[in-house]
Protein backbone atom coordinates (compact mmCIF):
# COMPACT_ATOMS: atom_id res chain seq x y z
CA UNK A 1 0.00 0.00 0.00
CA UNK A 2 2.76 2.40 -0.09
CA UNK A 3 3.10 2.28 -3.79
CA UNK A 4 -0.17 1.03 -5.34
CA UNK A 5 -1.19 1.14 -8.89
CA UNK A 6 -3.63 2.58 -10.97
CA UNK A 7 -3.26 -0.15 -13.80
CA UNK A 8 -3.70 -3.82 -13.49
CA UNK A 9 -0.86 -5.13 -16.10
CA UNK A 10 0.53 -8.51 -16.70
CA UNK A 11 2.94 -9.33 -18.51
CA UNK A 12 3.21 -12.54 -20.85
CA UNK A 13 6.35 -14.14 -21.97
CA UNK A 14 5.97 -16.61 -25.72
CA UNK A 15 7.31 -20.37 -24.98
CA UNK A 16 8.39 -21.98 -27.96
CA UNK A 17 4.72 -21.69 -29.84
CA UNK A 18 4.33 -18.01 -29.73
CA UNK A 19 1.18 -16.87 -27.74
CA UNK A 20 -1.88 -15.89 -30.44
CA UNK A 21 -2.08 -12.08 -29.23
CA UNK A 22 -6.05 -11.97 -30.04
CA UNK A 23 -6.95 -15.00 -28.07
CA UNK A 24 -5.92 -12.94 -24.67
CA UNK A 25 -9.43 -12.62 -22.27
CA UNK A 26 -9.10 -10.84 -18.68
CA UNK A 27 -12.09 -11.03 -15.70
CA UNK A 28 -11.73 -9.26 -12.75
CA UNK A 29 -14.27 -10.28 -9.78
CA UNK A 30 -16.07 -12.60 -12.77
CA UNK A 31 -16.61 -9.71 -14.87
CA UNK A 32 -14.98 -9.29 -18.31
CA UNK A 33 -13.09 -6.14 -18.28
CA UNK A 34 -11.82 -3.85 -21.52
CA UNK A 35 -7.79 -4.83 -21.99
CA UNK A 36 -5.13 -3.46 -24.16
CA UNK A 37 -2.31 -5.38 -25.23
CA UNK A 38 1.55 -4.56 -26.22
CA UNK A 39 3.79 -6.64 -27.61
CA UNK A 40 7.15 -5.96 -27.67
CA UNK A 41 9.52 -9.11 -29.29
CA UNK A 42 8.59 -12.27 -27.25
CA UNK A 43 6.75 -10.32 -24.38
CA UNK A 44 3.14 -9.62 -24.89
CA UNK A 45 1.47 -7.09 -21.96
CA UNK A 46 -2.08 -6.74 -21.33
CA UNK A 47 -3.16 -3.64 -19.55
CA UNK A 48 -6.30 -3.15 -18.10
CA UNK A 49 -7.26 0.75 -16.88
CA UNK A 50 -10.00 0.75 -14.45
CA UNK A 51 -13.06 3.55 -14.72
CA UNK A 52 -14.31 2.97 -11.14
CA UNK A 53 -13.25 2.79 -7.69
CA UNK A 54 -10.99 0.47 -6.38
CA UNK A 55 -9.07 1.15 -2.61
CA UNK A 56 -6.21 -0.20 -1.97
CA UNK A 57 -6.79 -2.51 0.98
CA UNK A 58 -9.62 -4.19 -1.17
CA UNK A 59 -9.10 -8.00 -2.54
CA UNK A 60 -10.32 -8.82 -6.37
CA UNK A 61 -9.83 -11.93 -8.03
CA UNK A 62 -8.61 -12.00 -11.99
CA UNK A 63 -8.19 -14.69 -14.44
CA UNK A 64 -6.00 -14.66 -17.91
CA UNK A 65 -6.84 -16.96 -20.57
CA UNK A 66 -4.92 -17.36 -23.44
CA UNK A 67 -4.14 -19.71 -25.98
CA UNK A 68 -0.64 -20.34 -28.36
CA UNK A 69 -0.87 -20.34 -31.96
CA UNK A 70 -3.08 -22.84 -32.99
CA UNK A 71 -2.82 -24.63 -29.54
CA UNK A 72 -5.54 -24.84 -26.33
CA UNK A 73 -6.06 -22.04 -23.76
CA UNK A 74 -4.43 -21.69 -21.01
CA UNK A 75 -6.57 -19.80 -17.51
CA UNK A 76 -4.02 -18.55 -14.93
CA UNK A 77 -5.88 -16.92 -11.99
CA UNK A 78 -4.85 -15.43 -9.15
CA UNK A 79 -6.31 -12.29 -6.27
CA UNK A 80 -4.47 -9.18 -6.06
CA UNK A 81 -4.86 -5.91 -3.96
CA UNK A 82 -3.11 -2.52 -3.98
CA UNK A 83 -4.80 -1.29 -7.39
CA UNK A 84 -5.60 2.40 -6.56
CA UNK A 85 -8.22 3.62 -8.92
CA UNK A 86 -10.11 6.68 -7.56
CA UNK A 87 -12.84 7.73 -9.16
CA UNK A 88 -15.67 8.87 -6.87
CA UNK A 89 -19.01 11.02 -7.62
CA UNK A 90 -18.90 15.08 -7.89
CA UNK A 91 -20.94 14.97 -4.48
CA UNK A 92 -19.51 14.20 -1.01
CA UNK A 93 -22.81 11.96 0.63
CA UNK A 94 -21.61 13.14 4.18
CA UNK A 95 -18.92 16.02 5.21
CA UNK A 96 -17.52 14.62 8.09
CA UNK A 97 -15.12 18.01 8.20
CA UNK A 98 -13.26 20.38 6.55
CA UNK A 99 -11.84 21.74 9.66
CA UNK A 100 -13.07 25.46 7.82
CA UNK A 101 -15.20 26.24 10.84
CA UNK A 102 -12.87 26.20 13.88
CA UNK A 103 -10.82 29.10 14.70
CA UNK A 104 -6.97 28.68 14.59
CA UNK A 105 -5.67 26.60 17.00
CA UNK A 106 -8.87 25.26 18.32
CA UNK A 107 -7.86 22.04 20.33
CA UNK A 108 -11.49 21.09 21.47
CA UNK A 109 -12.05 20.04 24.63
CA UNK A 110 -10.00 17.35 26.27
CA UNK A 111 -11.26 17.96 29.54
CA UNK A 112 -14.51 15.81 29.01
CA UNK A 113 -12.36 13.05 26.91
CA UNK A 114 -12.73 9.49 28.47
CA UNK A 115 -9.71 9.33 31.41
CA UNK A 116 -9.14 5.92 30.49
CA UNK A 117 -7.66 6.47 26.28
CA UNK A 118 -6.77 4.74 24.80
CA UNK A 119 -8.36 1.51 25.46
CA UNK A 120 -11.79 0.82 23.86
CA UNK A 121 -13.99 2.99 25.77
CA UNK A 122 -14.14 6.42 24.04
CA UNK A 123 -17.30 8.79 25.16
CA UNK A 124 -20.89 8.03 24.80
CA UNK A 125 -23.51 10.10 23.58
CA UNK A 126 -22.75 13.04 21.52
CA UNK A 127 -22.62 16.18 23.17
CA UNK A 128 -21.83 19.33 21.73
CA UNK A 129 -19.03 20.90 23.43
CA UNK A 130 -19.77 24.61 22.20
CA UNK A 131 -17.65 25.07 19.42
CA UNK A 132 -18.95 25.53 15.80
CA UNK A 133 -19.36 22.27 13.04
CA UNK A 134 -18.15 19.40 13.83
CA UNK A 135 -17.06 18.08 17.45
CA UNK A 136 -13.99 16.46 17.98
CA UNK A 137 -12.85 15.36 21.31
CA UNK A 138 -8.89 15.47 21.59
CA UNK A 139 -6.07 14.02 24.45
CA UNK A 140 -2.32 13.68 24.25
CA UNK A 141 0.54 12.33 26.82
CA UNK A 142 3.05 14.20 25.42
CA UNK A 143 6.37 15.55 27.00
CA UNK A 144 5.94 19.22 28.58
CA UNK A 145 8.63 21.40 27.14
CA UNK A 146 10.13 24.22 29.15
CA UNK A 147 7.59 26.29 30.34
CA UNK A 148 9.54 29.32 30.68
CA UNK A 149 10.28 29.63 27.23
CA UNK A 150 7.61 27.48 24.56
CA UNK A 151 4.42 27.93 27.03
CA UNK A 152 2.48 30.23 24.61
CA UNK A 153 0.35 28.91 22.24
CA UNK A 154 2.54 30.18 19.70
CA UNK A 155 2.19 28.44 16.09
CA UNK A 156 5.29 29.23 14.75
CA UNK A 157 6.66 27.48 17.07
CA UNK A 158 6.81 23.49 17.05
CA UNK A 159 7.90 23.23 21.13
CA UNK A 160 4.54 25.64 21.97
CA UNK A 161 1.82 24.45 23.66
CA UNK A 162 -0.44 25.29 20.58
CA UNK A 163 1.18 21.84 19.56
CA UNK A 164 0.59 19.82 22.37
CA UNK A 165 -1.73 17.73 21.25
CA UNK A 166 -3.93 17.38 17.91
CA UNK A 167 -4.73 20.78 16.79
CA UNK A 168 -6.58 23.10 13.64
CA UNK A 169 -4.10 25.14 11.94
CA UNK A 170 -3.86 27.20 8.88
CA UNK A 171 -2.15 24.55 6.46
CA UNK A 172 -0.13 27.88 4.90
CA UNK A 173 1.13 28.71 8.96
CA UNK A 174 2.54 24.70 9.69
CA UNK A 175 4.30 25.26 6.39
CA UNK A 176 6.59 27.63 7.93
CA UNK A 177 7.62 25.20 10.75
CA UNK A 178 7.43 22.27 8.57
CA UNK A 179 8.45 23.31 4.88
CA UNK A 180 7.04 20.12 3.31
CA UNK A 181 3.37 19.91 4.46
CA UNK A 182 2.28 20.82 1.36
CA UNK A 183 3.95 18.40 -0.60
CA UNK A 184 1.55 16.30 -2.75
CA UNK A 185 2.63 12.92 -4.09
CA UNK A 186 2.87 12.79 -7.37
CA UNK A 187 1.35 10.74 -9.61
CA UNK A 188 -2.18 11.18 -8.29
CA UNK A 189 -5.52 10.95 -10.48
CA UNK A 190 -9.08 11.32 -9.06
CA UNK A 191 -11.52 10.65 -11.80
CA UNK A 192 -8.64 10.69 -14.45
CA UNK A 193 -7.51 13.83 -13.71
CA UNK A 194 -4.04 14.91 -11.64
CA UNK A 195 -4.06 16.31 -8.83
CA UNK A 196 -2.49 19.67 -8.15
CA UNK A 197 -2.89 20.25 -3.99
CA UNK A 198 -4.99 17.62 -1.60
CA UNK A 199 -5.47 20.59 1.50
CA UNK A 200 -6.15 23.87 1.72
CA UNK A 201 -7.42 26.55 4.56
CA UNK A 202 -7.46 24.91 8.27
CA UNK A 203 -6.29 20.82 9.09
CA UNK A 204 -6.33 18.94 11.54
CA UNK A 205 -3.23 17.67 12.99
CA UNK A 206 -0.47 16.25 15.43
CA UNK A 207 3.16 17.73 15.65
CA UNK A 208 5.87 15.47 16.79
CA UNK A 209 8.77 16.77 14.93
CA UNK A 210 11.30 19.25 16.90
CA UNK A 211 9.87 17.97 20.13
CA UNK A 212 10.93 16.44 23.22
CA UNK A 213 11.78 12.42 22.55
CA UNK A 214 13.19 10.21 25.25
CA UNK A 215 12.14 12.78 28.00
CA UNK A 216 11.95 11.51 31.47
CA UNK A 217 8.86 10.58 33.27
CA UNK A 218 6.21 8.79 32.13
CA UNK A 219 5.34 10.35 28.72
CA UNK A 220 8.71 9.94 26.93
CA UNK A 221 7.39 11.42 23.41
CA UNK A 222 3.88 12.60 21.72
CA UNK A 223 1.06 10.43 21.77
CA UNK A 224 -1.99 11.73 20.88
CA UNK A 225 -5.48 10.73 20.24
CA UNK A 226 -8.58 11.88 18.53
CA UNK A 227 -12.28 11.39 18.46
CA UNK A 228 -15.26 12.39 16.48
CA UNK A 229 -18.76 12.57 16.87
CA UNK A 230 -20.97 10.54 15.66
CA UNK A 231 -21.57 10.37 11.48
CA UNK A 232 -25.29 9.55 10.34
CA UNK A 233 -24.84 6.83 7.26
CA UNK A 234 -27.96 5.38 7.67
CA UNK A 235 -28.82 6.69 3.97
CA UNK A 236 -25.33 5.23 2.50
CA UNK A 237 -24.75 1.66 1.37
CA UNK A 238 -21.70 1.51 0.03
CA UNK A 239 -19.78 3.83 2.85
CA UNK A 240 -16.47 5.03 1.49
CA UNK A 241 -13.77 7.64 3.77
CA UNK A 242 -12.17 9.75 1.67
CA UNK A 243 -9.22 12.33 2.84
CA UNK A 244 -6.55 14.20 2.66
CA UNK A 245 -3.63 12.68 4.24
CA UNK A 246 -0.90 15.11 6.07
CA UNK A 247 1.67 12.50 6.68
CA UNK A 248 5.27 12.31 7.31
CA UNK A 249 6.66 8.93 8.15
CA UNK A 250 9.65 8.22 10.62
CA UNK A 251 11.78 5.31 11.63
CA UNK A 252 9.47 4.98 15.14
CA UNK A 253 6.12 6.74 14.55
CA UNK A 254 2.55 5.62 14.03
CA UNK A 255 -0.74 7.12 12.41
CA UNK A 256 -3.86 5.29 12.64
CA UNK A 257 -7.15 5.65 11.71
CA UNK A 258 -10.55 3.39 12.92
CA UNK A 259 -13.78 4.05 12.77
CA UNK A 260 -16.47 2.47 15.03
CA UNK A 261 -20.26 1.74 14.35
CA UNK A 262 -21.12 1.23 18.44
CA UNK A 263 -20.27 4.40 19.69
CA UNK A 264 -16.48 3.12 20.58
CA UNK A 265 -17.37 0.13 22.10
CA UNK A 266 -15.67 -1.51 20.23
CA UNK A 267 -13.04 -0.09 17.06
CA UNK A 268 -12.61 -1.28 13.38
CA UNK A 269 -9.88 -0.61 11.04
CA UNK A 270 -9.47 1.96 8.75
CA UNK A 271 -5.50 2.27 8.12
CA UNK A 272 -2.18 2.18 9.78
CA UNK A 273 0.82 4.03 9.12
CA UNK A 274 4.06 2.69 9.82
CA UNK A 275 7.90 2.88 8.94
CA UNK A 276 8.16 0.85 5.72
CA UNK A 277 11.90 1.56 5.15
CA UNK A 278 14.01 4.33 4.97
CA UNK A 279 15.33 6.51 1.53
CA UNK A 280 18.90 4.09 1.55
CA UNK A 281 17.09 0.61 2.58
CA UNK A 282 17.05 0.56 6.01
CA UNK A 283 14.51 -1.59 7.70
CA UNK A 284 11.05 -1.86 8.12
CA UNK A 285 8.72 -1.71 11.28
CA UNK A 286 6.35 -4.10 9.35
CA UNK A 287 6.65 -8.03 10.35
CA UNK A 288 6.58 -10.31 7.78
CA UNK A 289 6.45 -13.90 7.82
CA UNK A 290 8.11 -16.94 6.20
CA UNK A 291 5.85 -16.52 3.18
CA UNK A 292 6.52 -12.69 2.70
CA UNK A 293 3.17 -11.51 3.72
CA UNK A 294 2.60 -8.83 6.56
CA UNK A 295 2.36 -10.50 10.19
CA UNK A 296 0.00 -7.90 11.74
CA UNK A 297 0.32 -9.84 15.34
CA UNK A 298 3.98 -9.35 15.59
CA UNK A 299 3.89 -5.65 14.10
CA UNK A 300 1.63 -4.35 16.81
CA UNK A 301 3.14 -6.34 19.54
CA UNK A 302 6.56 -6.16 19.30
CA UNK A 303 8.66 -3.92 21.51
CA UNK A 304 10.33 -0.98 19.67
CA UNK A 305 12.97 1.03 22.47
CA UNK A 306 12.07 4.26 20.47
CA UNK A 307 8.39 3.91 20.47
CA UNK A 308 7.05 6.49 23.38
CA UNK A 309 5.33 5.29 26.25
CA UNK A 310 2.88 6.92 28.71
CA UNK A 311 0.46 6.52 31.75
CA UNK A 312 -2.67 6.70 30.85
CA UNK A 313 -5.29 8.82 33.42
CA UNK A 314 -5.67 5.50 34.79
CA UNK A 315 -2.39 4.90 35.96
CA UNK A 316 -1.58 2.41 33.49
CA UNK A 317 1.81 2.26 31.64
CA UNK A 318 1.36 1.87 27.98
CA UNK A 319 3.84 2.03 24.88
CA UNK A 320 6.93 1.43 23.48
CA UNK A 321 5.33 -1.07 21.01
CA UNK A 322 2.47 0.33 18.32
CA UNK A 323 -0.35 -1.87 19.46
CA UNK A 324 -1.05 0.28 22.65
CA UNK A 325 -1.74 3.29 20.52
CA UNK A 326 -5.30 1.63 18.43
CA UNK A 327 -8.40 0.94 19.29
CA UNK A 328 -8.91 -2.31 17.21
CA UNK A 329 -8.29 -5.79 19.08
CA UNK A 330 -5.06 -6.82 17.61
CA UNK A 331 -5.02 -10.03 15.07
CA UNK A 332 -3.98 -11.05 11.33
CA UNK A 333 -7.14 -9.70 10.30
CA UNK A 334 -5.76 -6.19 10.34
CA UNK A 335 -3.04 -7.15 7.77
CA UNK A 336 -4.67 -5.60 4.99
CA UNK A 337 -4.80 -2.08 6.80
CA UNK A 338 -1.05 -1.69 7.23
CA UNK A 339 0.17 0.89 5.18
CA UNK A 340 3.79 1.18 4.66
CA UNK A 341 5.27 4.84 4.39
CA UNK A 342 8.95 5.94 3.54
CA UNK A 343 10.33 6.97 6.41
CA UNK A 344 12.06 10.84 6.17
CA UNK A 345 10.45 11.41 2.81
CA UNK A 346 8.55 14.75 2.25
CA UNK A 347 5.90 13.92 -0.01
CA UNK A 348 5.78 9.66 0.20
CA UNK A 349 2.58 10.14 2.85
CA UNK A 350 1.03 13.30 1.49
CA UNK A 351 -2.05 11.71 -0.73
CA UNK A 352 -5.68 11.25 -1.33
CA UNK A 353 -6.55 8.27 0.27
CA UNK A 354 -10.00 6.59 0.24
CA UNK A 355 -11.28 3.50 1.80
CA UNK A 356 -14.54 1.05 2.44
CA UNK A 357 -16.36 1.09 5.45
CA UNK A 358 -18.30 -2.17 4.72
CA UNK A 359 -19.53 -2.92 8.08
CA UNK A 360 -20.78 1.06 8.40
CA UNK A 361 -23.91 0.20 5.74
CA UNK A 362 -26.28 2.19 6.70
CA UNK A 363 -25.67 2.59 10.18
CA UNK A 364 -26.57 5.95 12.28
CA UNK A 365 -23.81 6.48 14.63
CA UNK A 366 -20.43 5.72 12.64
CA UNK A 367 -17.58 7.40 14.80
CA UNK A 368 -14.01 7.99 13.76
CA UNK A 369 -10.74 7.73 15.94
CA UNK A 370 -7.00 9.03 15.12
CA UNK A 371 -3.99 8.75 17.13
CA UNK A 372 -0.31 9.74 16.19
CA UNK A 373 2.81 8.44 18.49
CA UNK A 374 6.26 9.35 17.97
CA UNK A 375 9.25 10.65 19.47
CA UNK A 376 10.19 13.53 17.69
CA UNK A 377 8.76 12.01 15.12
CA UNK A 378 7.56 14.47 11.97
CA UNK A 379 3.76 14.91 11.63
CA UNK A 380 0.15 13.75 11.07
CA UNK A 381 -2.90 15.89 9.62
CA UNK A 382 -6.05 15.87 7.37
CA UNK A 383 -8.30 17.77 5.66
CA UNK A 384 -11.18 17.52 3.71
CA UNK A 385 -12.48 14.21 5.48
CA UNK A 386 -15.95 13.03 4.14
CA UNK A 387 -18.11 9.65 3.28
CA UNK A 388 -19.05 8.71 -0.16
CA UNK A 389 -21.91 6.04 -1.56
CA UNK A 390 -19.80 3.95 -4.26
CA UNK A 391 -21.09 0.84 -5.38
CA UNK A 392 -18.32 -1.93 -5.47
CA UNK A 393 -16.96 -2.51 -8.82
CA UNK A 394 -18.97 -4.30 -11.38
CA UNK A 395 -22.33 -4.52 -13.46
CA UNK A 396 -25.34 -4.23 -11.09
CA UNK A 397 -26.76 -7.85 -11.28
CA UNK A 398 -29.74 -9.12 -12.58
CA UNK A 399 -32.75 -9.35 -10.76
CA UNK A 400 -36.16 -10.69 -11.08
CA UNK A 401 -38.70 -7.17 -11.05
CA UNK A 402 -42.54 -9.09 -10.82
CA UNK A 403 -44.15 -12.00 -11.36
CA UNK A 404 -47.61 -11.63 -12.97
CA UNK A 405 -50.47 -13.85 -13.52
CA UNK A 406 -53.21 -12.85 -16.26
CA UNK A 407 -55.69 -15.15 -18.70
CA UNK A 408 -53.62 -18.55 -18.10
CA UNK A 409 -50.27 -17.55 -18.54
CA UNK A 410 -47.40 -16.50 -16.52
CA UNK A 411 -45.52 -13.34 -17.01
CA UNK A 412 -41.74 -12.73 -15.77
CA UNK A 413 -39.75 -9.76 -16.06
CA UNK A 414 -36.34 -8.95 -14.94
CA UNK A 415 -33.89 -6.02 -15.06
CA UNK A 416 -29.78 -5.58 -15.70
CA UNK A 417 -29.40 -8.32 -18.61
CA UNK A 418 -28.97 -12.12 -18.13
CA UNK A 419 -31.22 -14.88 -19.75
CA UNK A 420 -34.07 -16.20 -18.24
CA UNK A 421 -34.17 -20.06 -17.17
CA UNK A 422 -36.80 -22.33 -15.87
CA UNK A 423 -37.48 -25.13 -14.02
CA UNK A 424 -40.18 -27.25 -11.84
CA UNK A 425 -38.10 -27.37 -8.83
CA UNK A 426 -35.59 -25.26 -7.18
CA UNK A 427 -33.17 -28.38 -6.70
CA UNK A 428 -33.40 -31.89 -8.34
CA UNK A 429 -34.29 -30.61 -12.07
CA UNK A 430 -32.31 -29.17 -14.53
CA UNK A 431 -32.56 -25.24 -15.26
CA UNK A 432 -33.81 -24.77 -18.86
CA UNK A 433 -32.65 -21.88 -20.77
CA UNK A 434 -35.81 -19.74 -22.33
CA UNK A 435 -33.28 -17.96 -24.82
CA UNK A 436 -34.96 -14.48 -23.10
CA UNK A 437 -32.85 -11.96 -22.72
CA UNK A 438 -35.31 -8.95 -23.31
CA UNK A 439 -36.14 -8.62 -19.52
CA UNK A 440 -39.88 -9.68 -20.15
CA UNK A 441 -41.15 -13.31 -20.86
CA UNK A 442 -44.29 -14.87 -21.17
CA UNK A 443 -45.65 -18.32 -21.36
CA UNK A 444 -48.56 -20.73 -20.17
CA UNK A 445 -49.00 -21.12 -16.64
CA UNK A 446 -48.83 -24.79 -16.37
CA UNK A 447 -48.10 -26.62 -12.84
CA UNK A 448 -45.06 -25.81 -10.60
CA UNK A 449 -42.83 -23.41 -12.38
CA UNK A 450 -39.51 -21.44 -11.02
CA UNK A 451 -37.16 -18.94 -12.69
CA UNK A 452 -33.49 -17.44 -12.48
CA UNK A 453 -31.76 -15.23 -14.34
CA UNK A 454 -28.25 -16.57 -15.41
CA UNK A 455 -25.84 -13.60 -15.78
Amino acid sequence: MNLPAADLTVRLSDGDIPIDDSSVALTVDGFAVPWVTNRVGGILEVTWHPTNLFTPSEVHHAALTYSPVNGSPVTHRWDFMNLKALFLPVTISVLADDFEGYPSGATFLPSVFPPNMPTNLPPTGNPQPGVPGITWWTTDFTAVEDQAVHAAGDLTDPQSNYYLGWVVVPLTAFSAVEPDAAQVLSGQTVNDAPVGSIASGNVFLAESNHRLSGAPGDNTGQVQFAISKDFDLSGIANPVLSWASIYKQSQNSLGAIEYSIDQGTTWLPVIYYLDGGRVGGALSDIALRFDGTLDAVVTFDQRHSDVPQWRDALGVLRGQNYGDGIGAAISQDLAPYLAPRIADEGSNGKRIEVVRLPLAAHQPRVRLRMAQLGSGSWYFGIDNLGFFDVPPYGPALPIITGITWSDGNVTVTWANGGTLETSPAVSGSPWVSTGNTTGTYTSPAAGTQFFRVRY
